[in-house]
């Protein structure tokens, strides 16, 4: 997410406000940092949300402890975007796959993006397979 002056403001957080829906779990599929989105899903499922506080964790940090990652899975249903903030050049794993769906968020039905296949193809993936709501891609050789 970048502000008007072209740079990532969160990684200038430390933490982050989140809007929960589950206190059963960490993080449930419907949280969000967006409040905007928090109200609409508050609406449609008929429950209210709950605010916390959380450490914000940089993905590139993640990685540097990690060290190379043959195989990335990402369970980001609604925030695939996050590889956008992956650093290639560093931590390109040789297999991504990730979660698309098509349930309804605020009112726009989540489909899978283009431009997120695009970014992937500029960066030497392949789309290997879409199957039951995931998608995957290799690098090429």
């Amino acid at each position: 997410m970048q502000n008007n002056r072209g740079y990532n403001f969160w990684k200038e957080k430390k933490f982050i406000k989140i809007y929960s829906f589950s206190n059963k779990i960490l993080i449930s599929e419907l949280d969000t940092d967006s409040l905007h989105l928090a109200k609409e899903h508050s609406k449609r499922i008929k429950k209210n949300y709950k605010t916390r506080v959380i450490k914000n964790i940089f993905f590139n940090d993640l990685m540097e402890r990690i060290g190379k990652v043959n195989f990335l899975k990402l369970s980001v249903h609604i925030s695939c975007e996050i590889l956008y903030h992956l650093d290639f050049s560093k931590y390109a794993p040789d297999v991504i796959i990730f979660g698309i769906s098509k349930r309804k968020i605020g009112r726009k039905i989540f489909r899978y993006d283009k431009k997120l296949d695009n970014f992937l193809t500029r960066k030497n993936y392949i789309k290997y397979f879409m199957s039951l709501g995931c998608i995957c891609y290799v690098k090429a050789q």
